[in-house]
């Protein structure tokens, strides 16, 4: 007969300080990055009124993870995955804030978006 280990869950996970950190600092990360995907596709509806354009930007959000998605899963199993968390979360908060800054000078000029 097998023996039926006791099924505690996530919360054992979420007890642990390092899971918690990372996991909450992930769901930060995550939250602003769709707010202000989403916050793009109203500007571009808002200032093109123009629903393709709205899906062009969807597609253009979609590509770089169906493009990159494989090769940057193996490269990320090679290094430092704390690094490259540092790193890649980084570099989308500058993305974001030149994005901002564009937005402040020409709140019209979509090239920036795409």
């Amino acid at each position: 007969m097998a023996v039926i280990a006791p099924h505690d869950g996530y919360l054992t996970l979420l007890r642990k300080r390092s899971f918690l950190y990372l996991w909450l600092a992930q769901l930060i990360s995550m939250t602003c990055f769709f707010a202000s995907n989403y916050a793009v596709l109203v500007l571009i509806e808002e200032v093109t009124g123009s629903t393709i354009l709205v899906g062009l930007a969807i597609i253009c959000f979609s590509l770089p993870a169906l493009i990159l998605g494989a090769p940057a899963g193996v490269f990320v199993d090679r290094v430092n995955k704390r690094r490259v968390l540092l790193a890649s979360n980084f570099l989308r908060a500058i993305a974001t804030f030149i994005f901002v800054i564009s937005l402040v000078v020409d709140r019209h000029q979509l090239v920036p978006i795409y």
